[in-house]
């Protein structure tokens, strides 16, 4: 994948993005069998850069999120609620840069990212307790560790729309000595300042492929702790399982 990427793409860097960094956006999200990745990279390439760092086009990523003892930010997923927030510390690893986020969902797939650089062990400074006690309902006082997920993660800047695509594979996610692999699926998240046609989508929808995802979230809090409340969830975590386990010729 690496060599097709170098071949068809070309590179964005990081201090280009600028406003492409889409911070307030709308998401859409689908999951494929990474096998069918290299068809989409194909057939989307001639409207895309990919976002390079230090030399690389798929970079690692690993992602710790936090909730109250009762599960409420996980919850409020499950029971669909229009305003919900999700707080978590995100590190990219290749770059060291890291940040910690309140995602604010809204109705109508609009999501806001409120940020602030910082590694883990910045956890207990005002700045960042302020960050969350400012844009969510919690208090970091009352948020545990509740899951970590990492993942292989490629980026493309679209040439001229106000267009991110990210594609996410080699998932795994750990949560009190327990961990949940999911080698063959792949994540496809569109994400755009405003409504409108994505090359990556009509790719997607002509070949029929991808089933809906769920946050990634929710998706390893479901496997890992199979007794929380997730009867809204088994539909689509049913169809994702099936993409990742299916044989690459499926």
């Amino acid at each position: 994948m690496t060599a097709l990427l170098q071949d068809l793409y070309q590179p964005i860097y990081l201090h280009e993005l600028g406003g492409n960094e889409l911070l307030q956006r709308i998401d859409r999200k689908l999951a494929v069998h990474t096998s069918q990745l290299n068809t989409l990279l194909e057939v989307v390439a001639p409207f895309y850069r990919v976002l390079e760092v230090n030399g690389s086009q798929v970079n690692p990523y690993q992602t710790d999120y936090f909730d109250t003892a009762d599960l409420n930010s996980y919850l409020s997923h499950h029971g669909g609620r229009t305003r919900r927030f999700k707080i978590r510390h995100r590190h990219y690893t290749l770059s060291d840069v890291a940040f910690w986020e309140v995602k604010a969902r809204y109705a109508e797939g609009k999501s806001k990212k409120m940020r602030l650089s910082g590694h883990r062990s910045e956890a207990a400074s005002a700045a960042v307790a302020d960050l969350i006690a400012t844009h969510s309902p919690y208090r970091f006082s009352e948020l545990e560790h509740s899951l970590r997920v990492g993942y292989e993660r490629i980026t493309l800047v679209h040439h001229y729309q106000y267009e991110r695509v990210t594609l996410d594979t080699a998932l795994w996610f750990e949560s009190e000595g327990r961990r949940y692999d999911l080698p063959g699926l792949a994540i496809v998240e569109i994400k755009q300042g405003k409504h409108q046609s994505s090359p990556m989508w009509e790719a997607l929808r002509q070949r029929h492929w991808g089933a809906r995802s769920v946050s990634k979230y929710c998706l390893g809090m479901a496997l890992l702790h199979p007794g929380l409340k997730q009867n809204h969830f088994k539909p689509t975590i049913t169809k994702l399982l099936a993409i990742a386990h299916a044989s690459p010729a499926s």
